[in-house]
């Protein structure tokens, strides 16, 4: 169904004359930078810098006899200020790609250290996330950029990185809290690997068991998840709180998994409209790769991460997060404030 459904956002995404011609890296054109927002793209870098470097120290003041699960806590201390850590993500695209073509090696240098600062909350606050929609947009655009091509034996490769990321989060946090913390059972080396990969395969399967749940009980049009960040503003700035709709799964949910899965979330919001966005999402995925290999700088932005939404999909909608609305509106409107300024100054000047 996927295979169909991927196909369909393909056709979309040659219309009008629906030709299903390649778009080969090799005969792309070449990106025009402007300097504001490179000036822009390179302060947000290190605005989320410093305010990451601030919550990851401030998680390790919180840290109680190396209990991990109290440094969670310390993200309630920065409120909605934590929003800033994340504006680097549109701009990242933009500035990595400009310092690998003109060689800037301190930007190569200032986004590997925010890489570890992210890679850092990621483990002390159990934040995988975090890590991941810094670390796909970096492969993407080095890769684009070096006009990788992607084979089997990549794909293999980056899953087994991905895979052994995986575990190693699972193995300082989650297996740390269950076997040492809530439990007093002696453990080996093999048990705590197979424990991880077992974990790291019912991730999914948990996620497919829900969305089975939710078809067979007729849930849909039953949620609002894409209102999610309206929510969080109403709730953080107005005090408002929207109450969600909430399922009891039963043995259908895994213990400590609660991520819904991304068709579970867009069948209960929308019912069997699921299918167009799925092909609505694929399409702009395929659109975006044409507009950069056109030159489009907001294409070149946008793009990398919406490989992560679509790599995110099995557990939820990325594109519904704050994490990911909020950056993705501060962008759009920087990006074309600057547009409006540059097209009236050349009025001025004609």
């Amino acid at each position: 169904m996927f295979i169909i459904l991927i196909l369909a956002g393909f056709c979309i995404s040659s219309l009008p004359k629906l030709k299903l011609k390649k778009i080969y890296i090799e005969h792309r054109k070449d990106f025009c930078f402007n300097k504001n927002i490179l000036t822009i793209s390179l302060l947000m870098v290190i605005l989320s810098l410093l305010v990451n470097l601030l919550i990851v120290i401030n998680g390790f003041t919180y840290l109680n006899n190396g209990n991990v699960l109290t440094a969670k806590n310390s993200l309630d201390d920065f409120g909605g200020v934590n929003i800033l850590s994340q504006f680097y993500m549109f701009f990242l695209p933009i500035l990595q790609y400009w310092s690998l073509s003109k060689k800037k090696y301190y930007v190569n240098v200032l986004l590997i250290f925010l890489g570890i600062i992210l890679f850092i909350r990621s483990a002390l606050l159990a934040e995988r996330l975090a890590f991941i929609e810094y670390i796909i947009p970096i492969i993407v655009i080095y890769s684009y950029h070096y006009k990788m091509k992607l084979g089997i034996i990549k794909v293999i490769k980056y899953f087994l990185y991905f895979l052994l990321f995986f575990i190693a989060l699972e193995l300082t946090r989650q297996f740390y809290v269950q076997f040492f913390l809530e439990s007093d059972k002696d453990v080996d080396f093999l048990f705590a690997i197979t424990w991880a990969l077992e974990r790291f395969f019912a991730y999914y399967a948990d996620t497919q068991n829900k969305l089975y749940f939710v078809i067979e009980n007729q849930f849909s049009f039953s949620t609002y998840h894409f209102l999610y960040p309206v929510e969080r503003v109403l709730m953080r700035v107005f005090s408002i709180n929207m109450i969600s709709p909430q399922f009891d799964y039963n043995e259908f949910n895994w213990k400590d998994f609660t991520n819904p899965g991304g068709i579970s979330m867009l069948y209960t919001d929308f019912g069997y409209f699921f299918i167009l966005c799925i092909i609505i999402i694929f399409s702009l995925f395929f659109i975006l790769w044409k507009k950069i290999n056109s030159g489009s700088i907001i294409a070149l932005a946008i793009y990398p991460h919406f490989v992560v939404g679509i790599l995110e999909i099995p557990r939820f909608i990325y594109f519904y997060l704050t994490r990911f609305a909020y950056p993705f509106v501060f962008f759009i409107s920087i990006y074309f404030a600057l547009v409006y300024f540059q097209y009236k100054l050349q009025k001025l000047k004609n």
